[in-house]
């Protein structure tokens, strides 16, 4: 996390904070896919857990068949 931006976190919602936008979410998409094996539809897009790190990690583990905690990749560090 950023020590500039003292308004980010895990739970902040990233659309509403302008972390976000369609062009990002595609990009973020195509990375956790790529990156953790874990195919995100577009329905998990309008999922409201996918508007915060926390809800991402939530809903990836979700679709991999892992708890938050055991999700590889997804860190409370990251």
């Amino acid at each position: 996390m950023a020590d500039d931006d003292l308004g980010f976190s895990r739970q902040v919602n990233l659309f509403d904070a302008g972390y976000l936008d369609s062009l990002t979410v595609v990009a973020l998409t195509v990375h956790i896919e790529e990156a953790l094996s874990t195919p995100i539809s577009d329905t998990d897009l309008f999922d409201p857990r996918f508007a915060t790190i926390d809800g991402m990690a939530e809903l990836v583990a979700e679709r991999a068949g892992r708890t938050a905690d055991a999700a590889p990749g997804i860190t409370a560090d990251s």
